[in-house]
């Protein structure tokens, strides 16, 4: 019994591991999209600001994909 619940909860946290860097993944992308919109709309300062979180994002998918 002790064996399948282990196995189970290996398993959930391996769908976990590939969930966690792509969410990363659409934040960095979002944030980059937002960026362009907003350099589009004259909102540069809001645009900086959306480019170095997508950086950021970006630097946290490299850390916990690995």
């Amino acid at each position: 019994m002790r064996g399948k619940r282990k196995r189970r909860f290996r398993d959930k946290r391996r769908r976990s591991i590939y969930i966690l860097p792509n969410l990363f993944t659409a934040a960095s992308l979002f944030c980059g999209f937002y960026a362009i919109i907003s350099a589009m709309g004259e909102r540069f300062e809001a645009a900086a600001i959306a480019i170095f979180l997508s950086g950021v994002l970006d630097g946290l998918d490299g850390r916990v994909a690995a």
